[in-house]
């Protein structure tokens, strides 16, 4: 049942040195959505590209502080995203999906530096309880094709 909120990737990105690099650089904005966020750059989006089967439509870290919360809510443009998780897990750094009648929460299992693929059209909420640990995340999105499009791909190499 979960997979269709959310599917492990079975693969692993042969560059996360340079993610690593872009992160330690950053120059944080706040997005439309009012997210702490740095788009990666022209030539971290152009290996990554070469390694999704799909055409990434935005690339960037998100910066959670302590304390932040971002409400339950479906991405408005993005169908899916790829996202890894930059920082050791903890029991405060939650995102959970929820069914379209709210009586079903999934906790994601994100794992440091495992690509998990999310179904962005599904209802879900981001939140880092934490009193003093900073949640990174690098989000990969995708416009033009569905999720269960890319995890098929994903499925298939």
């Amino acid at each position: 049942m979960t997979d269709e909120y959310f599917y492990k990737l079975d693969t692993s990105f042969t560059f996360m040195d340079k993610i690593y690099a872009e992160l330690d650089s950053a120059i944080w904005y706040e997005s439309k959505y009012k997210q702490c966020r740095f788009d990666v750059s022209q030539q971290l989006r152009s290996i990554i590209q070469e390694s999704v089967p799909f055409k990434i439509s935005c690339c960037g870290f998100f910066k959670n502080e302590p304390g932040w919360k971002y409400p339950l809510h479906r991405d408005s443009v993005r169908y899916t995203a790829i996202n890894i998780l930059l920082v050791e897990p903890c029991d405060e750094f939650n995102v959970y999906f929820y069914s379209d009648d709210l009586k079903t929460k999934i906790l994601a299992p994100y794992i440091k530096n495992e690509p998990l693929l999310i179904n962005t059209k599904k209802l879900h909420m981001v939140s880092n309880t934490s009193v003093d640990k900073i949640r990174y995340v690098l989000s990969i999105g995708c416009i033009e094709q569905t999720y269960d499009e890319v995890k098929k791909k994903f499925q298939n190499v």
